[in-house]
């Protein structure tokens, strides 16, 4: 129970890879906050499922209000929270660059970095005083490689919050806050049911050395070795989760 007592907020984390996260993290011990935007069934599932520890919050993490709300309302449950996933986000829609309108690019930054970038703030003056935190940002592949077609948005949006996950963590080194990343490659989700067709999944499963996708699972399991005292040492990074799909 590596969490027991620690407070957790954990944003988009009714569905995917959040709800992975957010499970994992109650399952060792942690109190978990997570937010949702529109998945109100799936989050009233979650909770009734995890029982005590656990908070649901419905926030637009696209919104500055809503983003101090959520870590208010999850300091008010749990007290300020020692763990940040800073997980929400989506591709929104896929569109060439040359078709792609000023709105639907900034609605992707927005709902990717923005979404980020406010949540950070919004948590880091708990932590601060408490000299004490891990932030863990869910980059992506796509911020490696520039995505798949249509991706252009999104990618540029994972890519900069692989920056902005480095910029924090040398401005809170000294004050016992760290900041990692999470890039997760072709995972097993809802993302791909929508986005992707069947047969280029199973021609980037051919393509991926471990010959699969990854599970929601596998990438919880990377972020709570980032969260967790077993990383101590490490801030600033990036862990690509993919199978072997990108080797550095």
């Amino acid at each position: 129970m590596e969490f027991d007592g620690q407070s957790v907020l954990v944003t988009g984390g009714a569905v995917g890879i959040g709800r992975a996260i957010v499970s994992a993290f109650h399952a060792c011990g942690a109190s978990v906050a997570f937010t949702y935007k529109e998945s109100s069934a799936d989050a009233a599932t979650l909770l009734q499922k995890l029982g005590d520890r656990a908070k649901a919050i419905q926030a637009d993490l696209r919104i500055e209000r809503d983003a101090a709300k959520a870590v208010e309302q999850a300091e008010k449950n749990f007290g300020p929270p020692t763990i940040l996933v800073a997980n929400a986000g989506g591709l929104v829609a896929r569109s060439d660059v040359r078709d792609c309108s000023l709105e639907l690019w900034n609605d992707v930054l927005a709902t990717n970095l923005t979404s980020t970038f406010l949540t950070i703030r919004a948590a880091l003056p708990g932590m601060l005083r408490g000299r004490l935190g891990s932030i863990v940002t869910i980059g992506s592949l796509a911020g490696r490689n520039g995505g798949a077609p249509g991706a252009a948005a999104y990618a540029a949006a994972k890519a900069a919050i692989i920056s902005l996950t480095k910029s924090v963590a040398r401005e809170t080194a000294n004050s016992g806050i760290r900041v990692n990343c999470v890039s997760p490659g072709r995972i097993a989700t809802r993302f791909h049911e929508r986005f992707s067709n069947p047969e280029a999944r199973k021609m980037a499963a051919v393509a991926t050395p471990m010959g699969r996708e990854g599970s929601p699972e596998e990438v919880a399991n990377a972020v709570l070795f980032l969260a967790g005292d077993k990383s101590g040492f490490i801030t600033g990074e990036t862990l690509e989760v993919n199978g072997g799909l990108l080797m550095d």
